[in-house]
């Protein structure tokens, strides 16, 4: 008898967890009567914790204990925190005494997290005693089994919370696609305080736009026109400048914000008898470009829904506006009318297209620019070291070629030196030959055969320092630093060069000249110290200055047309140059008129044909 009457107490107790976990509004105690019901079907539970994502505090919180007020549930939070951090179900041996350890049972702690697309949201962990190790996996099934009540609510709350935001953004939906479907400002501007006087049941709703620091009136809810010199003109334009300068939301006369001043709010409500006054400042990265006010006579205020649902308005419908605003600017809106004026009547205006080019006329005619002489350029080493061949031989290697960047003393080429050997061989040994002979004659007592054979040992001498003088000139080095120019001969290994034959031209690096090609109708303009700025076609980027110094007085001929040397001095050298670099050069030769700079080219032909036929 007293077993079906504990399990009936039980059966009803469920009953009630259920009845409150189905209907509690409250996400707390949704959560407590979930894990209730889960420790009531895992049997002798002795701690369970239930812990949360806490979006305010960026971190997790318990929000259910079981038993409910259970004061130690730290025993679980090493278990929680190892379970958050692997993401996985995680078990746990207890060693500390409770309650349930009494009846010498093992006690056992288990977690689980709580996922939603792959996020973890939350942690159930539970502490209870274990028989066999089936209970433990059965305990574990049943833990995954709740959890998905748990996400089922998780989803429930979500779909509600879009609902409501669906809900609060149609009304600022609605407005856009009024305010879009309007082509002229004004228009756009009073249907938006139009409508949002009848969704918000206003008195008056007006937005102002803000024009070089000021705020002017552009539309009053149910009023077409109005002067911008009434009385409840200056008041509203006093009140919105007040909300511009401040940047901030104004619910008068509830205190939102701390510190906000509202004096001319106050101001506006005891003249024109508003009960409620909300200012919303509409901004654009930061800088605000009109203030919309809505005011009830009433002192019925705004509710916190209904500011979030104006804010939204606000930012959509507000920049639809600003967009038309800009688009109907004076000069814009005059262009655009006579634009369509002359595309109805296909007529252009003559009197307005010769005025334009009057206008254009006079404006060349008066300003000046700087008269850049343009020309191609090409960059050139300071000094060109030519690397010939110092006798008549053959190559035997040459590692170096056009466009290698050398060290001093870097081998470019060397020479066939075998001949030499052999060659300085013989005359070692006949050298030794004419000593012993030498030797021979003195012992005889010979002077005048000794004196003959001294001379022959000096012309070996001679004939052996010449052959040694060129095996050290087989090795080609580079005399300095620099950059090969020209001069390739890993094509002709094994072939024969001829003496004072160029093998190699080496600049150095670090010092250039600029090599300037100037027109012949322009090389009178040019003058020695003038100076310019080169761009180089492999450093767009970058401009170098430059300064003429010498000016060749041969002309050369290039693609038709004959062109003057001119080398300049550069200002600076980059270490991304090299020999042969081209570019655009611009000399600044002086100040004139924009009209005498690009009609130049026109008035010298004109005055050539000129000459050539009438002259």
């Amino acid at each position: 008898m007293m077993n079906r009457s504990t399990k009936t107490q039980d059966i009803e107790n469920q009953q009630e967890l259920w009845a409150v976990f189905e209907t509690a509004a409250d996400s707390s105690v949704h959560a407590q009567a979930w894990l209730a019901l889960q420790c009531s079907k895992m049997g002798a539970v002795s701690l369970a914790v239930l812990v949360l994502e806490d979006e305010d505090e960026d971190g997790y919180s318990p929000c259910a204990l079981y038993p409910d007020g259970a004061r130690d549930s730290q025993r679980l939070a090493d278990l929680i925190d190892r379970s958050l951090q692997q993401k996985k179900p995680l078990w746990l041996k207890m060693e500390a005494v409770t309650p349930a350890a009494v009846s010498s049972l093992p006690v056992y702690a288990l977690s689980y997290p709580l996922k939603v697309n792959e996020k973890i949201i939350g942690v159930v962990a539970v502490e209870l005693p274990i028989r066999h190790e089936s209970e433990l996996a059965e305990a574990m099934q049943q833990l995954r089994w709740g959890m998905g009540w748990l996400q089922l609510d998780f989803w429930r709350r979500q779909a509600v919370a879009d609902e409501k935001i669906i809900s609060r953004l149609q009304p600022a939906v609605d407005l856009l696609a009024r305010v879009l479907s309007e082509t002229q400002f004004d228009v756009a501007a009073l249907a938006l305080v139009n409508e949002m006087a009848a969704l918000f049941d206003c008195e008056r709703v007006s937005i102002g736009f803000v024009d070089a620091d000021q705020i002017q009136l552009v539309a009053l809810s149910h009023s077409a026109r109005f002067a911008q010199k009434m009385n409840l003109t200056r008041l509203l334009i006093s009140a919105m400048d007040e909300t511009l300068d401040q940047v901030s939301i104004i619910h008068w006369p509830q205190k939102s914000v701390q510190g906000l001043i509202t004096r001319d709010h106050e101001r506006l409500a005891a003249e024109e008898g508003s009960g409620t006054i909300l200012s919303l400042p509409l901004t654009n990265n930061r800088q605000c470009y009109a203030v919309l006010m809505l005011e009830r006579a009433s002192a019925q205020i705004f509710s916190s829904k209904e500011i979030e649902t104006a804010k939204g308005i606000a930012c959509l419908a507000g920049a639809a506006l600003d967009d038309k605003r800009r688009l109907e600017l004076p000069l814009v809106k005059f262009v655009r009318q006579r634009v369509h004026k002359r595309q109805q009547s296909q007529e252009w205006g003559a009197y307005g297209l010769l005025g334009l080019v009057l206008f254009v006329i006079a404006f060349f005619s008066f300003v000046q620019g700087d008269y850049l002489l343009n020309a191609d350029s090409v960059l050139e080493g300071a000094v060109q070291r030519v690397i010939a061949a110092p006798f008549t031989g053959f190559i035997e290697q040459a590692p170096a070629r056009a466009g290698d960047v050398v060290k001093q003393g870097a081998l470019l080429a060397q020479l066939d030196d075998r001949d030499l050997r052999l060659e300085r061989i013989k005359w070692l040994s006949e050298q030794a030959r004419l000593q012993k002979q030498s030797q021979d004659a003195r012992a005889r007592r010979q002077r005048a055969e000794v004196t003959i054979l001294e001379s022959q040992i000096a012309q070996s001498r001679a004939e052996l320092q010449l052959v040694e003088n060129r095996l050290t000139r087989t090795y080609l080095g580079a005399p300095f630093d620099g950059l090969i120019v020209s001069g390739d001969l890993s094509q002709r290994l094994g072939g024969a060069v001829q003496q004072g034959e160029v093998l190699f031209e080496l600049a150095p690096l670090e010092a250039y000249r600029l090599i300037l090609q100037v027109d012949e109708s322009r090389i009178t303009d040019v003058k020695s110290g003038q100076q310019g700025q080169l761009v180089l076609t492999a450093l767009p980027d970058q401009s170098f200055p430059f300064v003429i110094e010498k000016i060749t007085p041969v002309a050369s001929a290039a693609d038709g047309a004959n062109r003057f040397r001119v080398e300049a001095t550069l200002g600076e050298v980059a270490a991304e140059f090299r020999p042969g670099m081209e570019g655009i050069a611009k000399i600044q030769v002086d100040q004139r008129l924009l009209i005498s700079i690009w009609s130049r080219n026109l008035r010298e032909w004109l005055a050539l044909q000129y000459w050539y036929w009438l002259g």
